[in-house]
């Protein structure tokens, strides 16, 4: 929203950071470490702390590089990008699944043929992907792709020069250079095949990525796994990077559980099970309770959305989800209401004029 009183302010915070790179010298604070444990996945990560400068080059910096970006990333890409994210890559995988489930049957020369393209699955992650990303791979690939201005290449190449241990996690301009690398990843895999009978052959179907967590799906398990150690080859030889090892699974034994939700061979979404149990524990406690506090009210609204994008329509029922989101949406709008009017002046202290007389 915009406000009038904050318009200098960002003046001069823009002309600041023009003349910084305008003169070639950031003169930016270090950026410091923390050890942070990641809620979700319960992993101690090394977590960059940036100083408000620093932040405000880091946006000027992608923006500047929007148009790059916006041609390179793929569309199977969900992770930090406007419109996109985990609920809907998880909706595209179920889509892909119903597909298959409706046409799985096809008809050839020497009759029908049973063929999915989502019959197996091989889920990858890279290791200890930020901390092993390159200054020098990335400089690299923009100095190809942007090589005509100077300017956004200096910047680019000064604020990475500032990351100690990689890429900085949680930082603006490493997640989309981690997405645009990946990117070239992508394309590599749609590109891979193989030669049988004298006809070229896809390796790899469909495939979703939420930043260095993918999923390879295609109807040969032979197929997917000699994609996925072409794929480990290519990553280590040009950018430096290693896959964990995984292995090829039967969709219909084991379903994929990636970016929060499980799909199944059916289809249907469900939540994550550590995902499950933590909102269960939430909407219990909020529920048992006659009084909800606003740390709870914000919880609440959190997880309200696993329910809102899965299936999981039973359990929503018996945890009486949406009786209790309301009531959690209540509480902070009364609250935010609140502060709204501590902001606001008393009423007798503001001058009103006279009524006019009903003569007049």
């Amino acid at each position: 929203m915009y406000n009038e009183k904050l318009e200098p302010g960002i003046r001069a915070i823009a002309i600041d950071a023009a003349n910084r790179i305008k003169r070639r010298k950031l003169d930016l604070d270090p950026v410091r470490y923390e050890n942070r444990r990641d809620p979700g996945s319960n992993k101690l990560r090394l977590v960059g702390i940036e100083s408000p400068m620093h932040q405000v080059l880091d946006h000027i910096c992608v923006w500047c590089m929007m148009d790059l970006f916006n041609a390179k990333i793929e569309p199977c890409q969900f992770a930090s990008l406007e419109s996109m994210g985990a609920v809907k890559g998880a909706h595209l995988i179920a889509k892909w699944v119903k597909q298959d489930n409706d046409k799985a049957w096809y008809c050839t020369e020497n009759g029908y043929r049973y063929s999915k393209s989502t019959e197996y699955y091989i889920q990858g992650d890279v290791r200890k992907c930020y901390p092993s990303m390159k200054r020098e791979v990335v400089m690299k690939l923009l100095e190809h792709d942007i090589s005509k201005n100077d300017t956004i290449l200096w910047l680019t190449n000064e604020l990475l020069s500032m990351h100690e241990h990689g890429f900085i996690i949680g930082s603006l301009l490493s997640q989309f250079l981690c997405n645009y690398i990946m990117s070239f990843c992508i394309r590599e895999a749609f590109g891979m095949k193989k030669e049988r009978r004298g006809k070229a052959v896809k390796l790899v179907h469909h495939q979703v990525w939420y930043m260095d967590d993918f999923i390879l799906t295609g109807p040969d398990s032979r197929n997917l796994k000699m994609a996925y150690t072409r794929l480990g080859k290519v990553m280590k030889d040009r950018f430096g990077l290693e896959l964990k090892p995984a292995r090829v699974v039967r969709w219909c034994e084991k379903a994929p559980d990636i970016m929060g939700y499980v799909i199944h061979s059916d289809g249907t979404i469900t939540i994550r099970p550590r995902n499950y149990l933590k909102a269960r524990r939430i909407y219990t406690r909020a529920g048992n309770r006659s009084t909800m506090s606003l740390e709870q009210a914000h919880l609440v609204v959190s997880y309200n959305g696993f329910f809102k994008n899965s299936d999981c329509k039973e359990e929503s029922k018996k945890l009486k989800v949406e009786e209790i989101t309301n009531r959690a949406k209540r509480l902070i709008s009364d609250y935010d209401t609140w502060r709204l009017f501590q902001c606001i002046p008393r009423l007798s202290s503001i001058p009103v004029s006279p009524l006019p007389s009903p003569g007049s």
